[in-house]
């Protein structure tokens, strides 16, 4: 799946309890590509890490607290794909929404 508009559907047609697992799941990924970038003392593509996972867990206390209604997280996942995309990240995130999605079919929390 390259097309990022339906990657955005996908992420948007996860029912509203499974999509907080999945933006866990992502941020947690990002942690690892940006220790590497630290690693390798590429310092700018880790603060853009830095970055995503700021907005990421922002929006994940937003959707805790109540305070997202359906546009909001329309804008905010296109916003996640987007800089998936320009990071070279869309498989990595498709990853995580096939992990969630498998999670969901089997009816147990992603791990």
């Amino acid at each position: 799946m390259r097309d990022t508009e339906a990657l955005e559907a996908c992420i948007l047609v996860l029912p509203e309890e499974r999509r907080p697992w999945f933006y866990l799941a992502y941020a947690h990924q990002v942690t690892i590509v940006a220790r590497e970038h630290f690693l390798d003392a590429r310092v700018e593509r880790a603060r853009r890490c830095n970055e995503t996972l700021h907005r990421l867990t922002g929006h994940l206390a937003r959707l805790h607290s109540g305070e997202v209604d359906t546009a909001t997280e329309t804008s905010f996942v296109k916003m996640v794909v987007g800089g998936a995309d320009s990071e070279g990240w869309l498989s990595l995130l498709e990853s995580m929404l096939q992990r969630v999605s498998s999670k969901e079919s089997r009816g147990t929390r992603p791990s």
